[in-house]
C-alpha cells in the first residue's frame, strides 16, 4: 500500500453564492509554483443558494487533494465554516482565501519558504486592490497601518510607509509587540501562513462578522514571530464591497453594525487576557471604530432608543478610544467625547441629527460652480 504524502499547506476556503468567482480562486491554487501537489483545499461550502455547491464537488471529484464540506443550513458568515476547515486541516501550516479573491502564483512558495527558513510563526504579505480607474495595483494603505503609528498625519504616514518599503532588502520582523505596536493594524487574515501549532486550538467567532479581526489578534498575541514580506499574495476583490453582489460583510444591516461592535469587544477582552490592553487601545481600537462609526453606523438605520442602548453597552470601548484619541476623526472623537462625559442623549442627538439638504456631492457640485462664477466676475 502507498502511503499518501501529507500536504505542506493546509489552505481555508470559505464559500457562499460566490460561483462567478470560486472557479478562479480555485484555479489560481491549482497554478502555484510551489506545486499544487504540496496543498490541502479545504472548501466549505455556506448552503449556497447558487452553483457553488455544484462547483466545489465537480473539482473534488477530479483533485484528491481538495476537499469539500456541505452546510446543510447557511451560518451567515464565514466563522462557522472557517472552523471546520481548521478542524479538518491535516498539514503543519494554514492559511485562508476569501472565495471572491484568487492567489498570486507564487504566493504559496513566497510564504512557505519563509515561514521555515525564519521559522516564524506567521508570515505576511501584500495584496492588491483595484483603484477608481480600475487599475488593479499594491494596496500601500495597508502597508501603511501596519509600518506607521494612527497618531501620525496621514500625508507623514505614507512618506515614512514608501521609505521602508523601498529598501531592497525589506523584511519586517517582529518577536516583541511592545517594541513593535503599530502591526496590530494590520487587518487581513488571508494573505498570510499560519504555523498550526499557534492556532490549532483556537477557533473563529460565529455567527458575527469581522470574526476575523478577533482571531487574528489572538493570533498575533500567541505569535512569537510575525514576519512581514513584500511578496503579493492575494488579489483582493474589493469590487465587492459596493456592487449589487455585495458580501454580507459590507452589508449596512443592525446585525452587522452590532456585530462589529461586539467583534471589536471581543478584542477587547482577548487584549486584557494577554495583558495587551494598552497597546489594543493605543494602536487599533480607535482605527476600528472609527471605520465602524463612518462606515456602518451613519450608513445604518437605527432608532434612537437602540442607539442609546448600543452606546451604553459598549461606553467603556468609546471611552478608552476617547482617550487616548488615536485613529479618531474629529466628528467621531466629538460623539465618543459626550459619551466619556456619560452625555449619552447628546451622543445619540449628535449620530442621529438631520443632515443637510445638500449631499457631499452637491456641496462639491457647489463649490465648483461658484469658483467658475467667481472667476467669470473677474
Amino acid at each position: 500500500m502507498v502511503e499518501t504524502m501529507k500536504s505542506k499547506i493546509s489552505l481555508i476556503i470559505p464559500v457562499y453564492n460566490v460561483e462567478s468567482y470560486l472557479r478562479k480562486a480555485i484555479d489560481s491554487v491549482i497554478a502555484q509554483t510551489f506545486g499544487f501537489e504540496n496543498i490541502e483545499v479545504i472548501l466549505i461550502d455556506d448552503a449556497s443558494t447558487d452553483g457553488s455547491a455544484d462547483i466545489i464537488r465537480e473539482y473534488a471529484d477530479k483533485y484528491d487533494n481538495i476537499i469539500g464540506f456541505y452546510l446543510d443550513e447557511c451560518s451567515g458568515y464565514p466563522g462557522r465554516p472557517r472552523n471546520i476547515g481548521l478542524d479538518n486541516a491535516t498539514s503543519d501550516y494554514i492559511m485562508f482565501l476569501d472565495s471572491d479573491d484568487y492567489l498570486e502564483s507564487t504566493a504559496c512558495e513566497a510564504l512557505y519558504q519563509t515561514i521555515v527558513s525564519e521559522d516564524g510563526d506567521i508570515v505576511s504579505g501584500s495584496y492588491t486592490t483595484i483603484n477608481r480607474k480600475g487599475v488593479r495595483k499594491l494596496n500601500e494603505w495597508a502597508w501603511t497601518i501596519t509600518l506607521t503609528s494612527p497618531d501620525m498625519d496621514k500625508k507623514t504616514r505614507k512618506k515614512r510607509t514608501k521609505e521602508i518599503l523601498s529598501k531592497p532588502d525589506f523584511k519586517y520582523v517582529v518577536t516583541d509587540l511592545d517594541e513593535k505596536p503599530t502591526v496590530l493594524g494590520n487587518s487581513n487574515i488571508w494573505c498570510k501562513i499560519f504555523k498550526r501549532s499557534v492556532i490549532e486550538d483556537m477557533r473563529f467567532p460565529e455567527d458575527i462578522v469581522a470574526q476575523d479581526s478577533v482571531f487574528l489578534l489572538e493570533s498575533f498575541y500567541r505569535a512569537e514571530k510575525i514576519v512581514f514580506i513584500r511578496d503579493i499574495i492575494v488579489h483582493y476583490n474589493n469590487k465587492r464591497v459596493k456592487n449589487e453582489n455585495r458580501s454580507v460583510s459590507y452589508e449596512k444591516t443592525n446585525k452587522n453594525l452590532c456585530g462589529r461592535i461586539k467583534a471589536y469587544d471581543m478584542m477587547n477582552d482577548i487584549s486584557i487576557r494577554y495583558d495587551r490592553k494598552e497597546l489594543f487601545d493605543y494602536y487599533l481600537l480607535g482605527t476600528k471604530l472609527d471605520y465602524w462609526y463612518e462606515k456602518y453606523l451613519l450608513k445604518t438605520e437605527i432608532s434612537a432608543d437602540n442607539l442609546k442602548a448600543l452606546f451604553k453597552k459598549y461606553s467603556h470601548l468609546f471611552k478608552a478610544s476617547y482617550m487616548t484619541g488615536t485613529g479618531l476623526s474629529q466628528n467621531t472623537k466629538e460623539v465618543f467625547r459626550h459619551i466619556y462625559e456619560n452625555n449619552i442623549d447628546n451622543a445619540v442627538n449628535l449620530v442621529l441629527k438631520p443632515q443637510n439638504s445638500e449631499s457631499p456631492k452637491d456641496n462639491k457640485k457647489s463649490s465648483v460652480f461658484k469658483k467658475i462664477m467667481k472667476k467669470i466676475r473677474k
